[in-house]
């Protein structure tokens, strides 16, 4: 998630090198997020749910993109264009502090309510 802090800084050929490499360390760390995230929740959603558990993360947080392009939009105009992306980043960076607080971050692995047993069919 730091790559986020690399993207806007430079100016002329340095911006496309730190554009680069800001984006390599940001793809990089958030596809090891993406497959911890989806991994734990296919195993923690019942199967019947499954879907519509996807389905509610994938609106809740690809509908966030807009709203959160629409503020740096609006931040951009008396920040600047390079200081604005400057404190997203550093948000970013920062957002790790939620799970560092938590208890998760001790455990090896996380808890799975065990499967109800199924029941007999009666005839």
């Amino acid at each position: 998630m730091g790559g986020r802090l690399i993207i806007p800084l430079g100016s002329g050929t340095a911006a496309y090198f730190a554009l680069a490499v800001g984006n390599l360390v940001l793809a990089g760390s958030s596809v090891v997020l993406s497959v911890t995230t989806r991994t734990y929740r296919m195993l923690a959603s019942p199967p019947e749910l499954l879907s519509r558990v996807i389905a509610t993360v994938k609106f809740v947080s690809w509908g966030a993109i807009p709203l959160g392009g629409l503020l740096a939009g609006v931040l951009a105009g008396p920040l600047g264009a390079r200081t604005t992306p400057l404190i997203f980043g550093a948000l970013t960076v920062l957002s790790p502090i939620i799970y560092l607080s938590t208890p998760i971050r001790r455990m090896r692995d996380l808890p799975l309510d065990p499967a109800p047993a199924p029941t007999e069919a009666r005839v």
